[in-house]
C-alpha cells in the first residue's frame, strides 16, 4: 500500500506558459553547427528502460561544459535570444545551466523525460515538417492527453522544466537535429513597469 505522507487539499490548475520563437541568426549557423557535430565523434547514446527508450547522437554527458567548440562560437547569439524569452516571461535575466546536442537518425528516439531546473528548450537546428517527429508534450492537468507544436526548423521553444515529453520514433531517414537547454531566469522586471501591478502599486 502507498502511504501518502500529505493530505491533499486542493489542487489549483494554472495555465502554463510555452513560448515558440523563431532563431533569426538560424539560417547563418545552421550549416556550420552541423558540421561541428558531424566532426564530434562519439558513440550513439542508447538507453532502454521501462520508462524511456533513448536513441540519439549526443553530447549530453558534456552539457556542463561551456568550452566544446561550438558553444563557445554561437552561445553569444543563443544569449541575446534568452535574454528575450526571459524578459517577455517577466525576469530581467537567466543563467544557462547546461546545454547539448542531440540528432536522431532513422529510429532514433527519446523517451518520456522532465528536466532540472525552472525551464528548459529546444532549438530545431535540422527539421523536416512533414517527416521528423515534433516534440510531444503531456498537459500538466491531465497526463494522458498530449498535444505537439507546428515547430519549423529555426524555431525555438522554451517551455517549463516539469512539463513531461519526448521525441517520438524518427521512422524517416532524414535526420532531426536539435540543440536543448536548461535555463534559470532570475530578478524579477521591476514591479512599476509590470502592467497588473501598476494599477494597484502607489508609491509613498
Amino acid at each position: 500500500n502507498i502511504i501518502f505522507n500529505c493530505m491533499l487539499k486542493q489542487k489549483i490548475e494554472i495555465p502554463s506558459i510555452i513560448l515558440h520563437t523563431k532563431f533569426l541568426p538560424h539560417e547563418l549557423i545552421k550549416n556550420d553547427l552541423l558540421q561541428m557535430f558531424e566532426e564530434d565523434v562519439r558513440k550513439k547514446y542508447v538507453v532502454k528502460n521501462k520508462s524511456s527508450s533513448d536513441n540519439i547522437k549526443t553530447d549530453w554527458p558534456d552539457s556542463a561544459n561551456m568550452n566544446r567548440a561550438w558553444i563557445k562560437k554561437y552561445l553569444p547569439k543563443l544569449q541575446k535570444h534568452f535574454k528575450d524569452c526571459a524578459n517577455e516571461l517577466g525576469f530581467e535575466d537567466f543563467i544557462i545551466m547546461n546545454m547539448w546536442y542531440q540528432q536522431y537518425q532513422l529510429t532514433g528516439t527519446h523517451g518520456w523525460h522532465v528536466h532540472f531546473h525552472n525551464y528548459t528548450g529546444v532549438y530545431y537546428v535540422e527539421f523536416d515538417q512533414e517527416e521528423n517527429p515534433k516534440t510531444e508534450f503531456l498537459y500538466p492537468q491531465n497526463q494522458n492527453k498530449s498535444f505537439t507544436i507546428d515547430i519549423k526548423e529555426g524555431d525555438l521553444v522554451v517551455f517549463p522544466s516539469t512539463i513531461i515529453h519526448r521525441s517520438g520514433i524518427n521512422l524517416s531517414n532524414k535526420r532531426k537535429s536539435i540543440i536543448s537547454f536548461n535555463l534559470n531566469f532570475k530578478k524579477k522586471l521591476n514591479v512599476f513597469n509590470n502592467k497588473f501591478f501598476s494599477d494597484i502599486v502607489k508609491v509613498y
